[in-house]
């Protein structure tokens, strides 16, 4: 169990080291992947996934590890308050348990799963254009 531990934790140091803060030049050997949607994290109704932000890295995924790390990311148009029950109950309903919740503008709900941690921020933006206001949603889940 230790070995599989620190395996799991190797990858991900070097899946950070790689990656940085931003997964768009993964260097060679480093499989990842854009447009990824997880069966098991919800997307609120009238949201928009956002398949150019999102990313996957998903190299051991299918192997005894069961190792993925990814982000995803949404927009929409609905208050941070029914967003944060929304998220508590579907996440529940797909086998996550709620471990927190932080934050008094941003939200943080923090879940977790037998072998996973995932981490949903809830915040109030501005589109691209600076103009009109809007949700944005982002999921980070990596193993614990």
């Amino acid at each position: 169990m230790r070995v599989r531990t620190a395996v799991r934790w190797g990858a991900l140091v070097v899946l950070g080291l790689s990656l940085g803060a931003c997964a768009v030049n993964a260097p060679e050997g480093i499989q990842v992947s854009f447009g990824y949607q997880a069966d098991d994290i919800p997307m609120p109704r009238k949201f928009q996934f956002d398949d150019q932000r999102s990313w996957a890295w998903r190299k051991f995924e299918d192997t005894a590890l069961k190792l993925r790390c990814f982000k995803l990311y949404y927009t929409g148009d609905e208050p941070i308050a029914n967003l944060v029950n929304w998220y508590t109950e579907q996440m529940g309903q797909h086998q996550w348990s709620h471990v927190s919740t932080e934050g008094e503008h941003t939200k943080t709900l923090r879940f977790q799963n037998d072998t996973e941690e995932a981490t949903v921020t809830i915040e109030k933006t501005l589109t691209h254009t600076g103009r009109e206001p809007l949700t944005l949603v982002s999921v980070l889940v990596m193993p614990k």
